[in-house]
């Protein structure tokens, strides 16, 4: 059913033009930059809708912005293209009458000749100009919320809108968002002006934060700059409508990039002959639902899962994670070439490796040799990896991501289960389930295939090989689209809920794809040498100072084989990583936190700011500032960070959209996610600073309890990890901690405090081997002072109190206790410091 809104004035005011100045231009364009597929359609009733880009300027003040300007830009696949600008006078305007004023200017410049059925309204990030119109509030319910900004997926708008004559016209409104279309990196809308030929006009910083003084001061500026902007939407929008009818037949502008390469996958599965129930292992069935609009209950049909795909589907879900983001070291690597790797094409070439699934075949098993590296198998899976195994490949997911110890039970599929047995791991599989697979037929394979195609028709970074990339990327995610629970904003209903399941949705498919390609990058960084040093994995890449042979050399595994197998045949050629950058220095601190010390000549740096957010657009200038920042970080340094107002808080509580200015802590100490190792000091730009290696956990328990303890640790002492003496400090807390559990704990010498505390409460009891008449509580504190352990007479009295417990085994052996201990021993000989110390 179409959403509806009613005019609130007949006609508008903005059509008689009594409080808006209106400024219009009609345009002789050359469509051939617009459009490279010409309709053949009517112009209107049946054909191609008007386009409308719209967008507007403001001043913000005070938390509200003022409307200066709107600015609109119409193109008519028959008449062309025309704009116009509106300055509004008093208050703001309604969408209703912005678009009778395009339509009345599109007429009144005969490029039109009657009123359309229907606008496909395009803007860039619609809740920003939504938000500057006087009806928000009613248009906030009839569009559909998607990423942070609004476009129409359900439903269109009915618009009845009065024209100069008083007469109504019913128009429906499709709203587009750029945004949402563009690929991924061009997401501005200057890129995408770069990108059709149609350059974004530049001002100045000074310039675009007051542009009520531009305005006024130079109004032919203003107006350049400001038309500029729903041209580039109307430009861009029909090309994507033309890349739309070219893969998908529709003539259409999609909603999504993602939307339109699933629309492609199923068309071109139809043209083959690929049956999508037989390759999704699912099933349409007679439902009875009820209709809202109706009032009634219904008959209709719905896809649903398979019984047999039905009855494993939580298992396969539970073997389906990300990707492999891990930190390996923690400050300056060392000096020399690290290189970028990235593996070609990661998530779409997996999928070549899914077969034609025999759904009703599905069945479980715990034999080992069954779990191959193209078997669609996944496993709940007991391990134990050798203990000088560096990259254990076995994933546990964690509240903090992905961890991977040296043992542990995993959820994870066959390509990561066979790896495992490949680095010596002993397994032991709890529950395991094989999906038969026959290999004649690759389903996603001809799709993969068509859009490597099409990428390598046009030059690189070009509109056309960009937009290819995302289609293909983008159809992975549709697979894995509601596995995990997400909240998103319905702005239909102004409620929070979880995000549907997506056509293409198939645990199994998502949890094989995401287990290869982590396989994949775990074999190469397991057989790199010994003496080359990992610095980073990210999802798909990894940064190291191994060479390109040794780097070639590592691609020589089975899984490896594989990948490049499914690369030879996707684009007729078995090549697997390419490099993206290469520099002499990387600076490291936390999984996706990496930055460039030293860069080699005519190389771009390496720069990954794990949430930190820059002030400057210039990526040189900002990895500066990451590396300054990092340098002279304290427990309180904090950055102050100005992001936009929510879609949800704008829905909920009114008003525009603004900045609002956060404080928050810059956190660049180490995740943990793995232990460090070998602490020494490192020099970045001149200052010392601590650097550690790492090595696998245990277990993820180990990992748990050392995450929880650095929280307590950090909050209670205001560390930061600068220089070694700070994580020695901390490995004495996490020592304490381990042997002492619910003793009170110092913020810093935890082990050290903890061991005095128990000697003075043995010696004031003469336990342990200690006689309390040896010395006096005056001479005792003295003689301990002056050995370099500070005590006051208060203290040893205050170790005999009752509350003071004296309790064995429950000091560690840290190097801090280790000399403390030896102190005592060689002047009380008769202390039994073994009953003190914890035993391991």
């Amino acid at each position: 059913m179409n959403n509806a809104i009613q005019c609130e004035k007949s006609p508008p005011e903005a059509a008689k033009g009594s409080p808006v100045q209106a400024v219009s231009v009609g345009l002789e364009i050359d469509r051939s930059n617009m459009l490279s597929w010409e309709p053949n359609l009517p112009k209107y009733g049946g054909g191609l809708p008007l386009f409308v880009g719209i967008d507007s300027e403001w001043k913000t003040d005070g938390g509200k912005n003022g409307v200066l300007s709107y600015q609109l830009y119409a193109f008519d696949a028959v008449g062309g293209a025309w704009r116009c600008i509106y300055y509004p006078k008093r208050e703001r305007y309604g969408l209703k009458e912005l678009l009778a004023c395009i339509v009345l200017e599109g007429l009144a410049k005969q490029r039109i000749s009657k009123w359309p059925e229907t606008v496909c309204l395009i803007a860039h990030f619609t809740l920003a100009d939504l938000t500057a119109l006087r009806d928000f509030q009613k248009l906030r319910t009839l569009f559909d919320s998607v990423r942070r900004t609004f476009v129409s997926i359900k439903d269109t708008i009915d618009c009845r809108i009065w024209d100069d004559q008083r007469h109504d016209h019913q128009v429906k409104v499709i709203l587009r968002d750029t945004l949402l279309l563009a690929p991924n990196g061009k997401q501005s809308l200057a890129a995408l002006g770069d990108l059709v030929g149609c350059k974004k006009i530049d001002l100045a910083d000074d310039e675009i934060s007051n542009m009520d003084a531009l305005l006024v001061s130079n109004r032919e500026r203003f107006q350049a700059y400001a038309e500029r902007d729903p041209e580039i939407c109307v430009r861009y929008a029909l090309k994507m409508l033309d890349l739309n009818h070219a893969i998908t037949g529709k003539a259409e502008v999609p909603p999504t990039l993602s939307g339109m390469g699933l629309s492609y996958l199923f068309r071109l599965w139809d043209e083959l002959g690929i049956n999508r129930h037989a390759v999704l292992g699912t099933e349409e069935i007679k439902a009875t639902t009820w209709s809202e609009r109706l009032q009634r209950r219904v008959r209709n049909r719905e896809v649903v899962p398979l019984a047999e795909r039905h009855m494993f589907e939580s298992f396969a879900t539970e073997s389906y994670h990300g990707g492999r983001n891990e930190q390996y070291l923690f400050g300056a690597g060392e000096e020399g070439i690290w290189s970028d790797w990235d593996l070609s094409g990661a998530y779409t070439t997996a999928m070549c490796g899914i077969g034609m699934a025999d759904w009703k075949a599905i069945r479980q098993s715990r034999d080992l040799d069954e779990f191959q590296p193209h078997v669609l198998g996944y496993a709940r899976v007991r391990f134990r990896f050798p203990d000088n195994t560096r990259f254990p490949c076995l994933p546990i997911r964690t509240a903090n991501g992905l961890i991977f110890p040296l043992a542990g039970e995993s959820y994870c599929c066959a390509p990561e289960f066979y790896l495992a047995q490949r680095l010596g791991a002993q397994l032991e599989i709890v529950n395991g389930v094989i999906l038969p697979a026959t290999f004649e037929v690759r389903p996603f394979e001809q799709f993969v295939i068509k859009c490597s195609q099409q990428r390598k028709a046009h030059p690189k970074g070009t509109l056309d090989e960009l937009l290819w990339k995302e289609i293909g990327n983008s159809t992975y995610g549709k697979t894995a689209q509601g596995l995990r629970r997400k909240r998103c904003f319905d702005s239909r209903s102004g409620q929070h809920v979880d995000l549907p399941p997506s056509l293409l949705t198939n645990p199994y498919f998502a949890a094989f794809t995401t287990s290869l390609v982590r396989a994949v990058l775990g074999e190469i960084i397991a057989a790199l040498p010994l003496h080359r040093t990992v610095c980073s994995a990210t999802t798909d890449g990894f940064l190291s100072n191994a060479t390109d042979d040794e780097v070639l050399a590592a691609t020589s595994g089975p899984l490896c084989r594989l990948f490049a197998q499914a690369r030879l045949r996707i684009a007729g050629d078995p090549t697997m990583v390419e490099c993206k950058h290469r520099i002499a220095q990387p600076l490291g601190w936390r999984t996706r936190g990496q930055a460039t010390l030293k860069r080699l000549d005519g190389e771009k740096p390496v720069l990954a700011k794990a949430g930190l957010k820059p002030p400057m657009q210039d990526a040189a200038l900002q990895n500066g500032w990451v590396v300054s920042t990092f340098i002279n970080r304290t427990a309180e340094s904090k950055q102050k960070i100005s992001p936009l107002r929510s879609l949800p808080d704008i829905w909920k509580n009114g008003g525009d959209l603004v900045p609002k200015e956060i404080t928050r802590r810059i956190n660049m100490d180490y995740d943990f996610k793995r232990l460090p190792v070998d602490p020494c000091v490192r020099s970045i730009d001149g200052v010392d600073h601590l650097y550690f290696d790492t090595k696998p956990w245990q277990s993820v328990d180990e990992f748990t309890a050392c995450r929880e303890q650095w929280d307590q640790f950090h909050a209670s002492s205001g560390t930061v990890l600068k220089m070694p003496d700070d994580l020695a400090q901390f490995e004495d807390f996490r020592a304490v901690n381990l042997a002492s559990s619910g003793l009170r704990r110092s913020k810093r010498d935890a082990s050290a405090k903890l061991a005095k505390r128990m000697f003075l409460r043995a010696y004031t009891r003469s336990e342990w081997g200690l006689n309390a008449k040896a010395m006096s509580y005056s001479e005792l504190a003295r003689w301990m002072t002056d050995k370099g352990f500070p005590t006051s007479k208060a203290d040893v009295e205050n170790a005999r109190r009752i509350r003071a417990k004296l309790e064995a085994h429950r000091v560690p052996s840290t190097p801090a206790v280790v000399k403390f201990v030896a102190v005592l021993a060689a002047q009380f000989p008769t202390f039994q410091c073994s009953t003190m110390l914890a035993t391991t």
